[in-house]
């Protein structure tokens, strides 16, 4: 019964642990000023609700028409946000994933760990955005996030 009492606790508790690294837009250099007060107007104040306006390419590309914006900007805006829905992944580490070629926690989820750390340790090389490099564990919790999102996604 305690067995399944923690993993009742753990499988409970994950979708929250999933969505830990959202950031108001005003914190982080992801939109141009004048953009930003744009999205602030449409009551677009964090990277999940930009997230939520953009998960899709329906909404994408109503907020493209809104903003005026190429929808190459806002499907990076996307993919950025759907990265920070990972716990521990931040707006440095998005950048630097996004770099290796991860588009999204879809791409995220299908990665080798030890793959990926080595795209994240040449990306880094290249932008130099990370002053730290994550470990194997990290990544691979990452992965493991991911895949959980993954999963919620299906009906």
């Amino acid at each position: 019964m305690t067995r399944f009492i923690a993993i009742f606790f753990a499988i409970s508790t994950l979708p929250r642990l999933c969505l830990a690294s959202h950031y108001e837009l005003e914190q982080i250099d992801l939109v141009e000023p004048d953009i930003l007060q744009r999205l602030l107007s449409m009551n677009i104040v964090t990277t999940e609700d930009l997230y939520n306006r953009t998960d899709t390419p329906k909404k994408r590309a109503k907020l493209e028409k809104s903003l005026g914006v190429r929808k190459e900007k806002i499907l990076f805006w996307a993919e950025f946000c759907d990265l920070l829905r990972i716990e521990g992944i931040g707006p440095k580490v998005a950048r630097v994933l996004l770099h290796c070629g991860i588009h999204g926690t879809k791409d995220l989820a299908k990665s080798d760990p030890q793959a990926l750390l080595e795209k994240i340790i040449k990306a880094n090389k290249e932008i130099e955005v990370l002053g730290k490099i994550p470990d194997i564990e990290t990544v691979n919790h990452w992965i493991s996030l991911a895949k959980s999102l993954q999963k919620r996604k299906k009906p």
